[in-house]
């Protein structure tokens, strides 16, 4: 199912800010309720109504949506997250206890973005997502 569109956002993925420990390969490939996470993450982009692009090649009228590459997330959560998000650099980062449990288990230190809103076409960098306010 996909949900309404959202002309002019772009998903993407951004590295996490550390190699997972024990693990080879890209986390992308880790499975995540019977498919890989990276088809998850695509798939809550498209419910969302964000289309994943290449950074690449592309460049979004309105900004980036990025997800980190070993975060899953769902539709539910971008779209919320989407709907608050403003004119400038934002970041979606888990707090309290539940921040604590969630960087334990993705081996990062809390307060870490999980999802960052870069708005605009300006080129997108690892200062400006580690950078964004949450």
């Amino acid at each position: 199912m996909v949900g309404r569109e959202r002309p002019g956002i772009s998903g993407r993925r951004f590295p996490a800010p550390a190699p997972l420990e024990g693990l080879i390969g890209d986390p992308g490939a880790l499975p995540w309720l019977q498919i890989s996470l990276a088809e998850a993450q695509e798939r809550a982009l498209l419910e969302a109504g964000v289309r994943f692009e290449d950074p690449e090649t592309h460049t979004p009228s309105r900004g980036w949506l990025a997800i980190r590459e070993d975060a899953a997330i769902s539709a539910v959560a971008i779209n919320d997250f989407l709907d608050k998000v403003g004119d400038t650099d934002a970041a979606l980062v888990v707090g309290g206890r539940s921040g604590a449990l969630s960087s334990q288990i993705m081996l990062s230190a809390a307060g870490e973005p999980l999802v960052v809103w870069l708005p605009g076409a300006a080129p997108v960098d690892s200062a400006r997502w580690s950078h964004a306010s949450p």
